[in-house]
């Protein structure tokens, strides 16, 4: 329930003219922040699940220990290989991207984990906008729609009309964590109600980036059948309320008026 889906909140602010604004930042950094340490309790919770110990401090343990590697020692030398690897960037990115996927499988992590952490680490050049449209064809045409399509074959809507009430604890849980727990560190933190309530409505999105995480969790045995489809349900009617909740608290509000007002301030 934690995740926040970030290249729809992206797109959402984008629609919205809130890119440039105080808020738009502010979403930007939770939600990155936020995926960060979703995905870092994803890959512990997967390693433990998977392992025959009674501690979970080992599984804790080789993950500190491999993202400290990836940080403090591979990306300062894939930055330094940055120059050597002009024009068959791809190619690099890619072998990389398998090579942290079948170490942390590996480890006891699931590839999915070794895949993010690749993408995280790897240097920021002028040549990723290119990688990016390269890559972006395949993954938006086949990709992502025979990944929606798996995910609507495992999941049972019966289910979900067998256990209606606990289905709308969940979407009520997931709502209440993410909306009111934002809502009252902005308050907290100086946003007046109306950018409090509008943080909450933003990174209360999940979208894909949630579909990914339940598939791992089903996958796993960590989730039934049921609390699966369940989870479907919730991160679809999350991420379908979060435009128009956005626009009911933050009526007819432009980009240049709200970056105007917030330069004045």
């Amino acid at each position: 329930m934690s995740i926040t889906a970030f290249p729809v909140l992206a797109r959402i602010l984008a629609h919205q003219n809130l890119s440039t604004t105080k808020l738009g930042h502010v979403a930007i950094a939770c939600a990155a922040f936020n995926d960060v340490l979703a995905w870092c309790l994803l890959a512990w919770i997967v390693a433990i699940s998977r392992s025959a110990e009674a501690s979970a401090m080992r599984p804790l343990l080789i993950l500190v220990v491999y993202v400290a590697i990836m940080f403090g020692v591979v990306r300062p030398a894939l930055r330094g290989l940055a120059d050597k690897l002009a024009g068959s960037e791809l190619s690099a990115m890619l072998i990389f991207l398998f090579l942290s996927s079948w170490v942390t499988e590996l480890a006891g992590f699931h590839a999915l984990f070794g895949a993010f952490l690749a993408g995280a680490v790897w240097p920021r050049g002028s040549n990723n906008g290119k990688i990016a449209a390269d890559i972006e064809p395949l993954a938006t045409k086949m990709l992502i729609p025979l990944f929606f399509s798996y995910t609507g074959l495992r999941t049972n809507i019966g289910a979900v009309g067998d256990h209606i009430g606990l289905s709308a604890l969940v979407i009520a849980g997931a709502i209440a964590g993410k909306v009111g727990g934002a809502f009252a560190g902005a308050r907290l933190t100086g946003f007046d109600t109306r950018n409090s309530l509008a943080l909450g409505f933003l990174l209360n999105t999940r979208g894909l980036v949630e579909l990914i995480v339940l598939n791992v969790g089903l996958e796993q045995g960590i989730l039934s059948l049921p609390l699966y489809s369940m989870m479907i349900l919730m991160a679809l009617v999350t991420t379908g309320m979060t435009t128009p909740l956005l626009k009911l608290v933050r009526p007819g509000v432009s980009r240049s008026v709200e970056h105007t007002s917030e330069l004045q301030s």
